[in-house]
């Protein structure tokens, strides 16, 4: 049972991220979904009857974003103690291909998304003098090295 675990999930709306979602909420956790897609977020609500399930728009790869999220967490959510940094893309084309800007997004959400998180999830332990737990995800298709330059 989960049920003293808090947990802040992003990329919650979609895929792995609305899996972690459900899975935390059977083992009773308290979850705060994060993504970017508010109709994912209020579908996911929708799939819910449940007061353990609190939903936040919020755009990773935007620092300030990630920061007004935080201040509303501190205010309304003031037991979280834990954070699985989910959300990430992948263009699902070509690596040669990529052109600077899409690679600037790919890193904007699969890197600094992250870690925007985790700095300020860090700093919000320490100002509680509290311990947190924090998983890092990832995944891409199983294809070969070669496929994925081909």
């Amino acid at each position: 049972m989960l049920s003293k675990v808090h947990v802040i999930v992003t990329g919650a709306g979609a895929g792995i991220g609305k899996e972690i979602v459900t899975s935390c909420l059977s083992e009773r956790a308290h979850v705060v979904a994060c993504d970017i897609s508010e109709d994912s977020l209020n579908e996911l609500k929708a799939s819910y009857s449940t007061n353990k399930l609190s939903t936040y728009a919020v755009d990773v790869a935007d620092y300030d974003s990630v920061k007004d999220f935080f201040k509303q967490i501190k205010a309304t959510s003031p037991g979280v103690n834990a954070l699985v940094n989910n959300a990430g893309i992948y263009l699902a084309q070509n690596l040669l291909t990529y052109s600077e800007e899409e690679i600037n997004k790919v890193l904007d959400v699969n890197v600094k998304g992250a870690v925007y998180f985790s700095q300020f999830f860090g700093k919000y332990l320490i100002e509680k003098d509290a311990y947190g737990t924090i998983v890092n995800m990832s995944s891409v298709w199983y294809g070969s090295c070669k496929d994925s330059f081909l």
